[in-house]
């Protein structure tokens, strides 16, 4: 079995790109796989 990051799993598999579709992927990996991605300031 090999390893795989969520990152490389969005990006290379061709069936969760036909699946969930080209913009949905990309959101996923953006959102959830880069650090620059989620930048939640709390505002009190």
């Amino acid at each position: 079995m090999v390893e795989k990051s969520l990152n490389d799993i969005l990006e290379a598999e061709a069936a969760i790109q036909q699946c969930l579709g080209n913009d949905i992927t990309t959101y996923l990996r953006v959102f959830l796989c880069d650090p620059l991605g989620l930048q939640i300031s709390p505002e009190l």
